[in-house]
């Protein structure tokens, strides 16, 4: 990497742009935007988990203190807007019920102007129940529109671990919920007359913290469950127009044990990408990705993606993320683009970090790809 520059924009935000060299471990020659925030150190996990849609791009500070005046990790998410090279600080999210401990910001989707935020560990009646938060953002301003909990809420249960969303529809998972014949389950949440309702409870007779990942489109509900079966693996759930209905199970043609298979997961188009971080292919904890693509309502495995550099603990898979036919996948200190042409994925870029966090979050819109790292983000435009 290059030279570095430094300059003040509004709100005291630093910007630090790095040029990236085209060099032989990394044929990325665009120009990434590193974006910190002042109030914050990079010890607060700014950059934990990313987000984007269009010119919107969110970031959360899971561990954020929020004004000084809370003192153990109430969390929050940072707003950013903009396009090609050009990104600004917005906003700052917070629940408006902040409560030391809650994690606000442990998982964050957005579709279109209208994010879901998880707050994992906050306390309603029970110890760590979880709660979730719907922000909308009108006239250029986002604004907390409803606090999402459930009535059979209980201790450990970490409602908001994972959220997503799309268009009117929105999941939740709380992986710590458990009973005699359960373990993890995810809430859908309808939009109705500019409420959220919650709609349906998905459960499946799992091993351990269904929830790990989710994905939404309009026909498909995906859910991770890492620890199934000792391997891993994610379930299906169809919309017939009523209710989600479970289907498939995907695992692993290669499965072993504590993979990590459904660690995160993608989906766009008719094409899924499951990351396992465990994998051991490459050497112990080295990490592997798989593609499957659904025909008819069949999902086939086409291709277990293993980088050509692969090393132990590097753990290939830990994020993943995907629009059309182009695929991000993190690992610590690295991300991989991979592109797709008459069916066939084949490695196109490596971009690096010096820090082993970088890649621990991935999201992508359309040619713009956003990179967590734990103490920063970086956006690159990928055309």
């Amino acid at each position: 990497m290059g030279f570095q520059m430094k300059k003040k924009v509004k709100k005291n935000i630093l910007v630090l742009i790095f040029i990236v060299l085209l060099s032989s471990c990394s044929q990325f020659n665009n120009q990434p935007e590193t974006i910190l925030t002042p109030d914050i150190s990079d010890s607060l996990a700014f950059g934990r988990k990313v987000a984007i849609s269009g010119d919107i791009a969110l970031v959360s500070a899971v561990l954020d203190n929020y004004d000084g005046t809370h003192e153990l990790y109430t969390g929050s998410v940072y707003v950013f807007e903009g396009g090609d090279e050009e990104w600004s600080h917005t906003q700052k999210l917070t629940a408006s019920d902040l409560a030391d401990g809650d994690r606000f910001g442990s998982d964050i989707a957005i579709s279109g102007t209208t994010a879901i935020i998880g707050a994992c560990c906050a306390n309603g009646d029970k110890l760590n129940e979880g709660a979730a938060y719907i922000f909308k953002q009108e006239n250029g301003e986002f604004s907390q529109a409803q606090k999402l909990t459930v009535s059979d809420a209980d201790t450990d249960d970490n409602f908001g671990t994972r959220v997503t969303i799309y268009g009117d529809t929105a999941a939740v998972a709380a992986p710590g919920k458990s009973s005699s014949s359960i373990s993890g389950a995810v809430y859908i949440f309808e939009k109705s007359g500019g409420t959220w309702i919650q709609s349906q409870m998905l459960t499946v007779e799992t091993n351990e913290n269904l929830g790990t990942s989710l994905d939404l489109s309009e026909e498909y509900l995906f859910v991770g469950s890492e620890s199934d079966d000792l391997y891993g693996s994610v379930y299906v759930f169809e919309y017939d127009g009523d209710s989600w209905i479970q289907g498939s199970k995907i695992s692993a043609s290669d499965q072993g044990s504590s993979d990590l298979f459904g660690g995160d997961i993608a989906f766009s188009e008719d094409t899924l990408i499951v990351g396992a971080a465990g994998n051991d292919d490459n050497g112990a904890d080295s990490g592997s990705a798989y593609i499957y693509q659904e025909s008819s309502g069949n999902w086939s495995q086409i291709r277990n993606l293993l980088p050509d550099d692969g090393i132990d603990d590097a753990c290939f898979g830990t994020s993943v993320a995907i629009y059309s036919d182009t695929a991000v996948i993190g690992c610590a200190g690295a991300v991989y683009i991979y592109s797709q042409s008459s069916g066939t994925w084949s490695s196109t870029r490596k971009i690096t970090n010096t820090s082993e966090h970088f890649g621990e979050s991935t999201a992508i819109d359309e040619s713009v790809l956003i990179v967590g790292c734990a103490e920063s983000a970086y956006i690159y435009q990928l055309d």
